[in-house]
C-alpha cells in the first residue's frame, strides 16, 4: 500500500525522516489494517466475539505526528464485521503503528453502523 507524507503536520526537520518512514513501513497491508480494526472493535464492544469479515475500503495511509512522534495514520478504513451473529459496518481512523503494538490500549475514531434493513416488506 502506498503511504503518503502529511506535509501539514510535520516540521521541516522531520521531513526527511517522514519520507524514509513512508518507504520503510511498506509492510502495512490490507491484512494488517483488518487486524488493527479487529483489535479496536473488540475494545469498542468490550467482547472477544468480534469477527472482521472484509476490508471494504483501505482509506488513506499517511506519515504524520501522533503522541508527539512520527507514525503511520490510517484514515477511513471501512470494514464489515459481526459481533456474535449481529452484522455491522465500521469506519475507523487510527494510528497503525500504535495499534500493532499490543501494549497500548486501542484508540481510534470509530463510526459503527448496524441494523440496516435492505429489501421489501
Amino acid at each position: 500500500m502506498k503511504i503518503k507524507v502529511d506535509r501539514e503536520h510535520i516540521t521541516l526537520a522531520q521531513k526527511e525522516e517522514a519520507a524514509n518512514m513512508a518507504k520503510t513501513e511498506s509492510w502495512i497491508d490490507a491484512e494488517t489494517l483488518k487486524t488493527c480494526a479487529a483489535r479496536i472493535l473488540k475494545a469498542h464492544h468490550d467482547t472477544e466475539r468480534v469477527y472482521v469479515e472484509n476490508l471494504l475500503a483501505a482509506g488513506e495511509l499517511k506519515v504524520t505526528v501522533n503522541h508527539w512522534q512520527l507514525t503511520v495514520w490510517a484514515s477511513d478504513v471501512t470494514v464489515s464485521y459481526s459481533v456474535g451473529s449481529d452484522p455491522k459496518i465500521a469506519i475507523l481512523s487510527f494510528d497503525v503503528l500504535r495499534e500493532c503494538r499490543e501494549e497500548y490500549t486501542p484508540e481510534s475514531f470509530t463510526q459503527v453502523y448496524d441494523r440496516v434493513y435492505c429489501g421489501t416488506r
